[in-house]
């Protein structure tokens, strides 16, 4: 299973894999992409501070994710250490070493996927299936649980109740105080499915999952008990590869409604009270989806765009220009959503119609997870761990005509 937003990089040995029972896979690289377009800037952007990592760029795709949590932005790297660095400035608050495992031959531990937050706590997982939890103050180690396999999504927390979904379809429930096991969810996991899992949503009194096998499931926190399932994409095809039908993104939860994406399956709206699908789209994506008042906004497997009704899934526009550029899910920021590529642009794209107003090259490594919003600052981090916090203003009419003609003679400034 896979967090990786990278479209599917199949493995040499597929064929062995298979033979070995499950597996996961990432996913391929587009070396085919189109090249960009020119494209008269409508936005002034400034970068407020940068910062990179001492442990250097990351050893595999795994996506260890960053968050933002009051006034710090608190980042991961498979080495082991964690870093909380202030929000204005990128200075650093605390940073925490996961001490080594002397049961390990080699005494390394390391971590496998991004960072819950939630009471005072930051939560992670390893490689072994162990889950940590941290101060937020101030990084101080508060507890450690085993559960029965990999964590590759964030830990999430409400009140007394942790939610980990392990990388063999386990979700757990635990003692937020102590890690003590509460409860156990079970879920079969195909044969091969994408590297990733669904972090889970905790909505009132359920904790809220999307399985590897195209199904949404919802849990009571206390008990662990299905509350409902819902089917959001069945397997179909002749090969294990057409029949991947992962949920990988994290369910979005609007005004008493559930929207999910599904690798080789739909878009899905669903009653968080009774399970019953609403509407669905068909559309392949291993992204979450981001919601606002009235449209959806999804980035499918072809890295193209979409805008879709929020009450009925119809489809409102569709953005071809990004295509193959293995783009991360979209944020929003002011009047645009904004999604970051491999290639290291991050672009501005009006919510209203589509189209994009802005792109602005930032890194040379490119980026494979979603920016960060806080007010009007974006935080990416790249493929090497470098951390930027950039913000975008824009330009009036008749500043963007005169920078265009100042250096692109002949192009005018966008309508």
């Amino acid at each position: 299973m896979k967090t990786n937003p990278y479209p599917l990089r199949f493995l040499p040995l597929l064929a062995l894999a298979l033979l070995l029972g499950a597996c996961s896979i990432t996913v391929e690289d587009k070396s085919d992409a189109p090249r960009l377009k020119y494209l008269p800037g409508s936005l002034d952007v400034k970068q407020l501070w940068y910062r990179q990592s001492q442990s250097g760029h990351m050893l595999d795709e795994v996506q260890l994710e960053f968050i933002l949590s009051e006034d710090k932005l608190i980042f991961v790297d498979l080495h082991g250490y964690i870093t909380a660095l202030r929000l204005k400035n990128g200075r650093k608050l605390w940073a925490f070493a996961v001490p080594p495992d002397e049961t390990r031959g080699d005494g390394q531990i390391l971590l496998s996927g991004g960072l819950g937050k939630g009471e005072g706590l930051i939560l992670f997982g390893t490689r072994e299936g162990e889950v940590i939890t941290l101060s937020l103050e101030d990084g101080s180690e508060h507890w450690r649980a085993w559960i029965s396999s990999e964590i590759i999504s964030p830990p999430v927390i409400k009140g007394d109740t942790v939610v980990v979904h392990a990388n063999d379809g386990r979700i757990f429930g635990l003692n937020g105080a102590d890690g003590r096991r509460l409860w156990v969810f079970e879920s079969s996991v195909p044969a091969l499915s994408l590297r990733g899992t669904s972090m889970p949503v905790i909505h009132g009194q359920q904790a809220i999952v999307g399985l590897a096998g195209g199904k949404v499931v919802s849990l009571s926190l206390r008990e662990g008990k299905v509350l409902w399932e819902s089917v959001v994409a069945v397997p179909e095809g002749r090969s294990e590869l057409e029949r991947i039908v992962d949920i990988d993104g994290a369910p979005v939860i609007r005004d008493g409604v559930v929207y999910v994406a599904a690798y080789h399956g739909r878009v899905a709206a669903i009653s968080v009270a009774t399970g019953r699908i609403l509407w669905t789209r068909d559309m392949s994506s291993y992204h979450g989806v981001a919601v606002d008042e009235g449209q959806v906004y999804v980035a499918d497997d072809q890295d193209r765009l979409w805008a879709l009704d929020r009450h009925s899934g119809a489809v409102l526009w569709r953005q071809d220009a990004l295509a193959k550029r293995e783009i991360t899910m979209p944020v929003f920021y002011g009047d645009s959503i904004v999604v970051a590529d491999a290639a290291g642009y991050v672009h501005w794209v009006s919510k209203a119609d589509g189209e994009i107003v802005a792109r602005h090259e930032l890194s040379e490594v490119g980026f494979n997870l979603p920016p960060l919003v806080s007010g009007d600052v974006l935080y990416l981090k790249d493929r090497h761990n470098a951390i930027f916090a950039i913000t975008a203003k824009r330009r009036d009419r008749a500043e963007s005509t005169f920078f265009d003609r100042m250096f692109f003679p002949g192009s005018s400034a966008p309508k």
